[in-house]
């Protein structure tokens, strides 16, 4: 009961404080508001094989949205989840894409220890001989990994993921309105550096320059406005509620703890569920390896199938491989058959080479 006075003697203060702090920031710049205001939220999307996990990151707590099969749901379900998940995001919101590093390209590159100042540049123009991707059809990130100056050489880790499995990630983010502000594969090492973000240069948010004339001006007046105030006594309020919260934060810990391996529980009983309830909808691995056995002519031979739920990939050597898209288009399991990258010829069998990607009728995408 003593300190219910107090209590209300500090909202008072508050109360004036946020009125007096509401009437400056309409005087202030975009980005200086940003500068001095808290850190905003952080919605973190997590995807790992078309599963997305959406993790709410404030300053002191953490919360589990949902969990979506981002890929495979319909524009529905979609907006369901928008509407019951998505529906009260804080206004100042960053939200950040984490990619599994099995949707990717991954490498160990060697350059000359002469390209260490300008990585980037250098990249960008060698990602065509670093990768199998023309630059038009790649997005890449890289990290320093290590420095050899005996042999004149900066190891490189590179990272590339294809363009198009990004923008079809980006127009069911649309879908839920949402813009992601940067885009990183999974890594344990955080802070994550600027070099990772696979997000295109255009796509990213724009930086506004802090401090310029405006900004020096307004910093100029608020100093002044901040030395003609008696600041004791808010400090004394503040050292006060700063004791208030303290108490607050060692009864709510344990609480934290508890929510968030309820959170961590739950997230990963709903992802189990998915995977198996998709997995029982999944032809098996051995009736596909069937089906292209059935189908492949003697003439050609498969040297790597994969096959997943984004579809079924198949790479090897034929005498003749522009006549496989027919043959498997005629088969009542594949459908969407296309060739990945152009038909090369291996010059030691003589065959042509080819890399087929194709969708497992029936089996959403």
């Amino acid at each position: 009961m003593a300190l219910k006075p107090q209590q209300l003697g500090t909202d008072r203060v508050k109360q004036f404080w946020g009125w007096w702090l509401g009437e400056l920031r309409q005087m202030v710049p975009g980005s200086v508001g940003r500068f001095f205001a808290r850190q905003p939220a952080t919605l973190a999307i997590l995807i790992e094989q078309n599963i997305a996990r959406f993790q709410l990151h404030s300053d002191k707590s953490e919360q589990l949205l949902g969990v979506l099969d981002l890929l495979a749901c319909s524009d529905q379900e979609l907006l369901a989840f928008r509407q019951s998940a998505l529906a009260n995001l804080p206004d100042r919101l960053t939200v950040e894409l984490y990619l599994s590093p099995e949707q990717m390209l991954i490498r160990d590159q060697f350059l000359p220890l002469a390209t260490e100042a300008n990585l980037g540049n250098v990249l960008n123009f060698e990602i065509d001989r670093l990768t199998p991707f023309h630059r038009e059809q790649v997005e890449f990130g890289y990290l320093p990994a290590g420095r050899f100056p005996e042999r004149e050489k900066i190891k490189v880790q590179l990272f590339a993921l294809p363009r198009r499995a990004l923008d079809l990630l980006l127009s069911r983010l649309d879908k839920l309105g949402l813009s992601p502000d940067a885009v990183y594969p999974q890594l344990p090492r955080k802070p994550l550096a600027a070099t990772l973000n696979l997000l295109p240069e255009l796509m990213r948010p724009a930086v506004e320059p802090l401090w310029n004339n405006r900004a020096k001006q307004l910093g100029a007046v608020v100093l002044a406005l901040l030395a003609a105030i008696a600041l004791y006594p808010l400090y004394q309020l503040n050292r006060q509620l700063d004791s208030l919260e303290q108490q607050v934060a060692d009864i709510s810990g344990p609480a934290m703890v508890v929510g968030s391996k309820q959170t961590l529980l739950a997230s990963r009983l709903a992802a189990q569920d998915t995977l198996v309830l998709r997995k029982n909808h999944m032809p098996s691995q051995l009736v596909i390896v069937q089906e292209v056995t059935r189908i492949m002519p003697d003439n050609t031979w498969v040297s790597r199938l994969r096959a997943d739920d984004g579809g079924v990939n198949l790479q090897g050597e034929s005498s003749k491989a522009s006549d496989l898209i027919a043959l498997l288009e005629q088969s009542e399991r594949f459908q969407n058959v296309q060739f990945v990258s152009p038909i090369t010829v291996n010059p030691a069998t003589n065959m042509e080479r080819y890399e087929i990607k194709m969708e497992l009728a029936g089996v959403a995408q």
